[in-house]
């Protein structure tokens, strides 16, 4: 169940999350979140199924953050529900790390994946969320890059660790360089928008600060080192809207590339 108000269950993700809200006979409109992913799990598999739909939810949680929203929020504590003869029971959960592990890096069951892409493909109306959705299905470094967000989002102190990670990652897949300030394209990097190149240039700029104990003190990648703080500290919210920038950028490249369309950046 999602801490959100009736009108969210509106929000359509395509066939890969399902989103309503309980019964209005009786005035339950708290919004729940489910997946074909888990569905297809059998109700021997309670902390696989747990451990996989907590996934899925924080990579809704950060494309709902990728659209100008703040991240998702339980309804109480995470809970799983098997529908049968009109009943609901709540299959057992014995906390696994390997198991959460193996469902942090997918989530998604490639016993469903295909039928539910084909549906995806001859959807009429296709949107900027529902092919986030998809590339985060299809696309690893997609899906680490959400997950990052997400739990930067959730823990102030992963925040500015996390977006480095994010910075570094995209760069290391645009195969981009970095030279006094500037990003760098090389031979091998793709055809790639200037509004992408000014994002990560920006988040070039806070790179000494996110590294600099000096500078981001708690909160910095680094340990005590030489590293000073820039001569400009950035607010956190600066560095987040500079983040969330990026990220919009480089998915809409990545939905021309996959989808053969592009959006205008939120």
């Amino acid at each position: 169940m999602i801490h959100e108000n009736p009108g969210f269950v509106n929000w359509d993700l395509g066939h890969h999350v399902n989103l309503w809200h309980g019964d209005e006979e009786f005035s339950d409109l708290t919004p729940r979140m489910s997946s074909p992913h888990v569905d297809i799990l059998n109700e021997t598999e309670g902390s696989r199924a747990n451990s996989r739909i907590n996934t899925i939810l924080r990579l809704i949680s950060a494309i709902n953050v990728l659209r100008g929203y703040n991240r998702l929020y339980l309804n109480g504590d995470l809970r799983l529900n098997n529908y049968g003869n009109d009943t609901y029971r709540c299959p057992r959960i014995d906390l696994n790390k390997d198991i959460e592990f193996e469902e942090l890096i997918n989530p998604f069951d490639n016993s469903v994946t295909e039928e539910l892409e084909i549906k995806s493909e001859a959807d009429p109306s296709p949107n900027r969320d529902k092919d986030y959705v998809r590339l985060a299905v299809n696309d690893s470094l997609v899906r680490e890059v959400l997950l990052l967000l997400h739990l930067g989002e959730e823990d102030t102190l992963y925040f500015l660790v996390n977006t480095y990670k994010i910075f570094e990652n995209i760069m290391d897949e645009l195969d981009l360089g970095k030279s006094n300030g500037s990003i760098l394209k090389r031979d091998s990097t793709p055809q790639i928008s200037d509004e992408l190149v000014n994002a990560l240039e920006k988040m070039l700029s806070y790179t000494q600060y996110i590294n600099s104990k000096k500078g981001a003190g708690l909160l910095a990648r680094h340990g005590a080192g030489p590293t000073p703080a820039p001569r400009n500290i950035p607010t956190l919210q600066e560095v987040r809207t500079s983040l969330i920038r990026a990220i919009n950028e480089w998915l809409n490249y990545k939905c021309s590339i996959a989808f053969g369309r592009s959006y205008r950046t939120r």
